[in-house]
Order: structure tokens, then sequence, then C-alpha cells
């Protein structure tokens, strides 16, 4: 008698720490956790936030090429623009 009661106590903390374990992982046989394999929505979520990454990446590699691209053609037309008013001092 005296060895059941602590037993009895034993199984039912036991009970309640089983209850408030993380549903996201499972436990084999062994006693080992393990996780869960991913839902399909799980994978569409992770797929779709991939995706959402790889096309801010090109958005940013499209913008700043066009960004250059202007940058250049500025150049141009300010170096045309000092060499026209260079010209013009040399005439006077």
């Amino acid at each position: 008698m005296r060895m059941l009661i602590p037993l009895i106590f034993i199984t039912l903390s036991t009970a309640v720490r089983s209850e408030t374990h993380n549903m996201d992982k499972t436990i084999n046989i062994d006693g080992q956790y393990q996780n869960r394999p991913a839902s399909a929505s799980e994978r569409l979520k992770q797929q779709r936030k991939l995706l959402e990454a790889r096309n801010e990446a090109l958005v940013r590699k499209q913008i700043e090429t066009l960004r250059l691209r202007q940058e250049i053609e500025l150049m141009k037309k300010m170096k045309r623009v000092f060499a026209k008013n260079l010209e013009n001092l040399e005439n006077m």
C-alpha cells in the first residue's frame, strides 16, 4: 500500500505534464521527439514566403539596374552640357 500511493502520484503528475505537451512534435515509441511532417497549408506558406523573397530580390535588382541606367544617361547629358559651355567660353 505504501508503494502504491507514490506510484499514483507519479502517474498523475506525468499525466498532467503530458497534457501540456507541444503538439508540433510527436513522440516515437523509443521516447524520442520528432517533428511532424508539414501540412499542405504549411508547405504552401513556406513556398509563398520563399517566392516573395525571390520576387523582392528581383524587383530590387531591376530597380537598381533602372537607376543605374538613368544615372548614366544623366551623366552623359551633363557631360555634353559642360562640353558645350566650355566650347562657348573658348569662343569668347
